[in-house]
């Protein structure tokens, strides 16, 4: 009898658990602007950090949302110092086994241009109920002489430690003679334990507290993109340049970290620009955690895999290592206005899905959905936030959240949706005998054959199944799918590394 008992218990939670919540929603509050910079899950409700004002400057003010599980705006608060205005970045809010902790930066309200305002650094801690715990104001008085006019300690990113406190990475510059880089590690009720400035030339995103209860960080500098590996004091035990600074590429800001479950340090770079060709990538590095050697670096467009639309502006946000060593990358394309896009790869890189996301099916062209974070949640789901702009009135900016399944979508079953939408739209590829068993034949576009080519074969999860490299000046190629499951695949043909036709068989 017990063991039916338990039987019964695992699987009504394995019910619970497999239960998917959507929802897509934008969060006006009242304000011509607001966004969504970061978001966490704590129980059954989440918590949205971001800004709102009605006028740019004096009224911009710290905005936190509390959204229940289907995504109802439960309660909101503000917050704006007298004579101040709020900054906030990217990924700017964390969990805490007794609150919430935020980050944005203060800039003091002064006359004269913006460029001269003095910005101090703010940590915040709320309970659930949005109520304030503490707050605690950073500067500096180590380099920041009293006759300086002009000085800015800003927090870049935040991130809780596994003693309940917080890492902090950011800047310190009085826009006159110095500029530089700042780590500071706070302690439970925010105070400062120590503050490291370890180079003038570099700036970055993103840090994180390692296993070892050591701290690793991404930055960019005037010799490309480096990852650090400190101590618990904040030394430097080891760096590794992941990404020289070579022309024509050109390096964005190094934008997220996070670490493996077995040790091992994955990062992101939001953008490599390629002046020679436009576009823009994503580049994710993982990196041994012991000694700094890598294992394995991808590039990667959002718009490839799933809709087979070649977008050249790719800019990702939000990297996460799920605990199952897989990993999410968020972020948004550019075109006339753009998409948000989320990415899952395995443990290896490889891609499993891709997914574009916008609210409301407004039109692309004059709506842009910008992601600047997302979570996982505890039903093996995402939590995405971040803003939409109309560019068709050019003001208004709404703060925009949206919760996916562990598909990565915002609606029942669109994978499926989103590859048979691809097929129908992308239908190129002259492909036979088509059902097939064995092999097929793909007749390889005339004008193309003289180029570099590449076919890939996903199936109907966007899952890379085969990938090859079309020799120059061949008319055919042919792909023996003999080991394929039966099922239905599209096929991707790519042009100097530039997508230009689609094509679909049945494997019977």
């Amino acid at each position: 009898m017990k063991f039916y008992i338990l039987l019964i218990i695992w699987l009504f939670s394995f019910k619970i658990n497999a239960q998917q919540v959507y929802f897509n929603h934008i969060y006006p509050l009242n304000y011509a602007v607001t966004n969504a910079t970061g978001i966490v899950q704590k129980g059954d409700f989440y918590y949205a950090a971001g800004v709102g004002y009605v006028n740019y400057g004096s009224n911009q003010k710290a905005i936190i949302y509390k959204l229940n599980s289907n995504g109802q705006l439960i309660d909101s608060v503000s917050f704006k110092p007298i004579n101040t205005y709020i900054v906030s970045f990217p990924r700017n809010i964390e969990t805490t086994k007794d609150g919430i902790v935020l980050n944005y930066n203060i800039v003091l309200d002064r006359a004269g241009p913006q460029n001269t305002d003095t910005m101090q650094a703010v940590l915040i801690k709320i309970d659930t109920n949005l109520n304030i715990k503490w707050i605690r104001y950073y500067t500096d008085t180590l380099f920041v002489s009293p006759n300086d006019t002009v000085s800015r300690f800003s927090i870049n990113n935040m991130s809780t430690t596994y003693d309940g406190g917080q890492i902090s990475i950011g800047a310190l510059n009085n826009l006159i003679t110095f500029n530089k880089m700042l780590i500071m590690k706070t302690d439970s009720i925010g105070n400062a334990e120590w503050i490291k400035y370890p180079s003038s030339t570099r700036n970055s995103y993103a840090i994180k507290q390692t296993l070892d209860s050591g701290y690793a960080y991404i930055s960019q500098g005037n010799n490309g993109t480096v990852v650090y590996k400190l101590g618990n004091t904040g030394a430097v035990l080891w760096t590794t340049t992941v990404l020289p600074l070579t022309p024509p590429l050109y390096q964005y800001s190094a934008h997220d970290i996070d670490i493996s479950p077995s040790g091992d340090i994955v990062c992101g770079l939001n953008q490599i620009y390629d002046n020679d060709t436009y576009k823009q990538k994503i580049h994710i590095w993982k990196i041994n955690g012991l000694d700094g050697q890598i294992i394995w670096d991808k590039e990667y467009f959002f718009r490839w895999t799933v809709d087979n639309i070649y977008i050249s502006q790719n800019t990702a946000q939000s990297l996460n290592v799920l605990n199952d060593g897989s990993i999410v990358w968020a972020g948004h394309t550019l075109d006339a206005g753009g998409y948000g896009g989320i990415m899952k790869f395995n443990s290896n890189g490889d891609s499993l899905w891709s997914r574009m996301l916008q609210h409301g099916g407004l039109d692309s062209n004059t709506f842009f959905w910008g992601i600047w974070d997302l979570e996982p949640t505890s039903d093996n789901g995402f939590v995405i936030c971040g803003q939409q702009v109309d560019y068709g009135t050019g003001t208004n900016t709404t703060a925009w959240v949206v919760k996916l399944d562990s598909m990565g979508c915002d609606i029942p079953g669109c994978e499926t949706v989103s590859i048979a939408r691809a097929l129908r739209q992308f239908s190129s590829l002259e492909v036979y005998p088509n059902p097939a068993i064995d092999y097929i034949n793909i007749k390889i576009p005339k004008q193309y054959r003289h180029q570099n080519n590449k076919i890939v074969v996903y199936d109907l999860k966007a899952i890379k199944v085969s990938e090859i490299e079309v020799p120059k000046n061949k008319e055919f190629i042919r792909l023996n799918i003999n080991h394929f499951p039966t099922g239905s695949y599209y096929l991707q043909f790519l042009s100097n590394a530039k997508f230009v036709a689609n094509g679909n068989f049945i494997k019977q």
